[in-house]
């Protein structure tokens, strides 16, 4: 079955991602709201060309749009919202995931941007979020998968809105673990899988 094409009725679907993500911050949920008001429309996956800034207006400071390609195996960055763009350390329009990536954090990083498409799935991830960085932070991230004409996925729209705990702290401040839950909603059977993570 084409990946944009769900086996699971398209309301079976909306109504798991609802439930499951009912809780989500107030700062990316009109990226849900939105892209679930696409898909409703559509009966699938929201075609990019339908994204409207305005019905996401409040959340633009979080969101980041990623196109994919299946030949490189690689993510562009396409858009990247000011709070996203000042965590990342530049601009995001043009760049690839490998490149404003750590190396260490990069297979990592790749590995569930890449089962977001492959299965497709909405992904949301809270807890501690840019574990790679020297600043302590934590939030959510959203991802939802997309099409760009076709059934075929192509890329990725995002939300990451953060907190760095140790804004206010003095530099060298000793870094303890902290936690981080993936919560995967497949696209295709409305299946629920739920990771938990250990972050150094």
């Amino acid at each position: 079955m084409s990946p944009g094409v769900a086996s699971d009725t398209p309301s079976a679907i909306l109504d798991v991602i609802r439930s499951e993500l009912s809780n989500l911050a107030n700062e990316v949920m009109p990226v849900l709201s939105h892209w679930l008001d696409l898909f409703a429309r559509h009966g699938g996956l929201p075609d990019r060309r339908d994204f409207s800034p305005e019905a996401m207006k409040t959340a633009l400071p979080h969101v980041w749009l990623c196109d994919f390609s299946r030949l490189e195996d690689r993510f562009r960055y396409r858009l990247g919202g000011e709070q996203v763009v000042a965590s990342l350390g530049g601009p995001l329009r043009g760049r690839y995931l490998d490149e404003v990536t750590d190396p260490e954090a990069y297979p990592r990083v790749h590995a569930y941007f890449r089962k977001c498409v492959d299965l497709p799935a909405a992904l949301r991830i809270s807890g501690r979020i840019y574990a790679e960085q020297s600043r302590v932070a934590t939030g959510e991230r959203l991802m939802l998968p997309y099409v760009d004409g076709s059934e075929e996925v192509a890329g990725i729209l995002g939300a990451t809105f953060r907190r760095w705990d140790n804004q206010n702290q003095p530099n060298g401040l000793e870094r303890k673990p902290g936690s981080r839950q993936h919560l995967w909603i497949n696209l295709d059977h409305a299946e629920v899988e739920q990771e938990d993570h250990v972050v150094p």
